[in-house]
């Protein structure tokens, strides 16, 4: 900042002395806020907020791999829907999605529950964007039925 003294026998003239006046420094302690500490406060919120997120909203799944009761092909024994199957594998689900066309996931989890004489199979599998994909199914007590709960009315058997 600059100012122009004045004399007390002159008045302000162009031929004014101008003095220059050092702005002081700003106090460097523990309570100064800085666009930086906000920034920084801000993006550790917004990481903490990321964690609960995903800890709150993640299933609980009770099993790693496909249980052994739903391992092997099963297809559809709809006559309209006879291109349709499912593949299961320890860490896999395929999805026979017609003709030659299939989608090949990773299982990231199973959720088996009795669900009267059936039981039910929640199935946390990720596709090959790493998209999450949730589904139920509902195998009949002897093993060789299988429909899944969004569908229901097609109906897959084990395929022999």
């Amino acid at each position: 900042m600059s100012a122009r003294r004045r004399d007390e026998w002159d008045d302000w003239d162009d031929d004014d002395e101008v003095v220059t006046k050092k702005a002081k420094p700003a106090p460097r302690g523990e309570s100064r806020l800085t666009t930086r500490r906000i920034l920084i406060g801000l993006a550790v919120v917004a990481v903490a907020a990321l964690v609960v997120g995903n800890m709150l909203t993640r299933e609980r799944m009770q099993l790693t791999e496909v249980p052994p009761l739903l391992v092997g092909t099963w297809t559809c024994v709809d006559p309209e829907h006879s291109d349709l199957w499912v593949e299961f594998r320890p860490e896999w689900v395929t999805f026979g999605t017609g003709g030659t066309g299939r989608n090949k996931c990773r299982v990231l989890g199973v959720n088996e529950d009795q669900m009267g004489e059936a039981r039910r199979f929640t199935v946390l599998y990720s596709d090959m964007a790493r998209t999450r994909h949730l589904t139920e199914l509902l195998v009949d007590a002897s093993g060789d039925s299988l429909r899944f709960t969004d569908r229901p009315n097609l109906h897959y058997a084990r395929y022999r």
